[in-house]
């Protein structure tokens, strides 16, 4: 039935889009009080099962590139400063207002993501892990999905983390889902707890630190980014969820970060993404007042929703992109607050 429901509603997404309703809500149903801020992460062809990211986050460069040409052409595109400014001060938001994000720090937002957005004349903000980036160091969410995938026995994985695993076959599917249990496990985990869990796995794994060394970005990379007219935001240093840490660790995280980066752009970063996804537990009134502090601007989170100048500074809200929505799915993303508004008045 969730299948069947999920198919129902995309081909709803695509009836609105070819049918011209959704053009029709654009042009009709602006309110300058809301914008869109979109989140994206990869922008890499399928690269199977084994690779550094899942589809659910990441846009093929075919899809991505249709989808900045139709920003640019229906859209305004700001950048994240201007949105922020705008909700500082209360002034509305230009007519059909986006802002572009983008999480982690992989390399193919480099290539081929920067030249389909500096083509189509479009900018966004990078928010970057700085530990895996400026030092090399690993980048623990993409490891453990490859270290899953080519794990010689991905069973043994399972036993050896206590998870029950009976009845198990090595297919691809199960091995998916054995990510999610352990990245679930490991967000409810501190620093330490992090690494143990990581070194049960490497066990079973062999040597697979150089698995990292070519899907993140490079600090080359990112002062050209930069210099090409794109803003770099952090991510943490080392993608945790903050709300776990202990607020001298999650400080330390905020604070060194932003150092890190500043040091290879040369320039202020002033603006942060919370690691991992919605759920409410990423971030908390704690973590808001600890990036305050530490000199952020503001903060964006993985709860979604549109951008209204009531939205707090330090929990920016956003809406999710990745490859199975489609196009149509991605043009009902930009118009979903529109017609939730249309259909409260109406209901």
């Amino acid at each position: 039935m969730a299948n069947a429901g999920s198919t129902l509603r995309s081909a709803l997404k695509v009836g609105l889009h070819r049918s011209g309703a959704l053009a029709a809500v654009r042009r009709w149903r602006d309110n300058p009080h809301q914008m869109v801020v979109l989140q994206y992460h990869s922008v890499s062809p399928d690269l199977g099962a084994a690779s550094y990211r899942s589809p659910y986050i990441s846009v093929t460069p075919e899809l991505f590139d249709r989808q900045v040409a139709h920003l640019a052409r229906h859209y305004r595109v700001i950048s994240l400063d201007e949105a922020v400014d705008r909700l500082c001060a209360g002034t509305p938001f230009p007519p059909r207002a986006v802002a572009i994000t983008f999480d982690d720090g992989y390399r193919d937002n480099y290539t081929p993501a920067l030249p389909i957005l500096t083509r189509h004349g479009v900018t966004a903000t990078f928010f970057v892990t700085a530990g895996p980036v400026v030092h090399g160091e690993r980048f623990w969410v993409a490891w453990l999905r490859e270290a899953v995938h080519r794990a010689p026995d991905a069973v043994g994985v399972a036993r050896a983390l206590g998870i029950p695993c009976e009845g198990w076959e090595e297919s691809e599917q199960q091995r998916e889902w054995l990510v999610d249990l352990i990245t679930r496990r490991v967000c409810q985990s501190d620093l330490r707890e992090r690494e143990a869990i990581m070194a049960v796995v490497e066990e079973h794994t062999g040597d697979t630190d150089c698995w990292t060394a070519d899907y993140m970005l490079t600090p080359e990379e990112v002062e050209e980014m930069h210099a090409a007219g794109m803003t770099i935001g952090s991510h943490t240093c080392s993608h945790p969820i903050l709300a776990r840490l202990e607020p001298e660790t999650a400080a330390r995280e905020l604070a060194e970060s932003r150092q890190l980066l500043e040091s290879v752009i040369g320039a202020p970063v002033r603006h942060l993404a919370y690691p991992n996804g919605p759920g409410g537990e990423n971030f908390d009134a704690t973590t808001m007042r600890l990036a305050e502090a530490a000199g952020y601007r503001s903060a964006c989170t993985s709860e979604r929703g549109p951008l209204s100048l009531s939205t707090p500074q330090f929990a920016l809200t956003r809406r999710g992109i990745d490859d199975p929505q489609g196009f149509s799915g991605f043009v009902f993303r930009l118009e979903q607050h529109h017609l939730e508004r249309w259909k409260g008045e109406r209901g």
